[in-house]
């Protein structure tokens, strides 16, 4: 088994990405450019995805005192694919009970119940985003969504813990790595200007990543305007001292990047279990994890 140290994680996401095993002077002159990219706020506005208006309406309705039922209903009705996956997952948890067959939106939204609608919801809009601006066939990208599913749920899992609400959680979770999502995306499309054969080397990739993922992610933020709470646990991931959602975004981040390292292989259960307990995933929340895993899978679908 190898030691216990996170690099190993960008090691597997970076699975399966087509690189040069060492990098040139050229590959040199283009992590410059790139970092200079990242480095300028102005530059780097450029390669961040606008915010979709429904993830606005979605977070406005989270934020409000007042939640209802028909302002979640009336931002579903707009995405068909989402309404048809919503009913889907509702018949789904009927079938087999000698119910009727539910075909409006509202009846699936009011069995399911509120937040696991709204969870749906997040999912579909995040993964949307990230397939209209990204490349969603990229095994890197893919890599990540999946990462971010399960640190998504793993915040879920948390909430209470940290006397969090599980919807903030969620959300953090599902966007906390679109700061890597850009940086990869930076350094992909400055090498295919240099034509065909033009590579980097993956080192280049966790240079990147150490020294800007999380100001990026955090940038994004800012130019999302998402609430000042969800900016702040962002920015706390570089830190020590964190308040709690911060914390709890890191300790599900890590409870993340464990469960691929111990599921490949690359850590044993003895290990696993010393490090989730750091991280504050006792047993029962890591058991509920694995339970949940074969039904988080989402692809990343360019017909989103």
């Amino acid at each position: 088994m190898r030691s216990n140290n996170f690099l190993n994680y960008d090691d597997l996401i970076l699975a399966g990405v087509t690189s040069q095993k060492a990098p040139n002077r050229l590959a040199m002159d283009v992590l410059f450019d790139v970092q200079e990219k990242l480095s300028s706020s102005t530059k780097l506005s450029h390669y961040i995805p606008s915010t979709p208006t429904q993830l606005v309406d979605v977070l406005k309705i989270l934020r409000s005192s007042e939640t209802k039922l028909v302002d979640l209903i009336n931002i579903v009705i707009a995405k068909p694919i989402l309404s048809a996956e919503i009913i889907k997952m509702a018949n789904s948890a009927i079938r087999g009970k000698g119910s009727k067959a539910i075909e409006s939106l509202r009846q699936a939204v009011l069995l399911l119940g509120l937040s696991k609608s709204f969870r749906l919801t997040l999912r579909f809009l995040i993964a949307e985003l990230i397939t209209a601006n990204f490349d969603a066939k990229d095994a890197f990208i893919n890599n990540v969504w999946q990462h971010s599913l399960h640190c998504a749920t793993f915040n879920q899992l948390l909430a209470p813990h940290f006397y969090q609400d599980e919807l903030d959680g969620y959300f953090i979770g599902l966007v906390h790595d679109l700061g890597k999502v850009v940086i990869y995306s930076c350094m992909v499309n400055a090498f295919k200007q240099l034509g065909p054969g033009s590579l980097p080397d993956l080192k280049m990739y966790k240079v990147l990543f150490k020294e800007f993922a999380n100001e990026v992610a955090l940038f994004i933020a800012w130019q999302w305007q998402l609430p000042e709470d969800y900016c702040e646990a962002l920015a706390q991931q570089s830190i020590t001292k964190r308040n709690l959602l911060a914390e709890m975004l890191y300790s599900a981040d890590k409870a993340s990047e464990t469960y691929l390292l111990w599921l490949k292989g690359e850590m044993s259960q003895t290990q696993q279990q010393q490090l989730c307990n750091g991280y504050g995933i006792d047993e029962k929340i890591w058991l509920k994890f694995q339970i949940l895993v074969p039904k988080l899978y989402y692809p990343l679908r360019k017909s989103v």
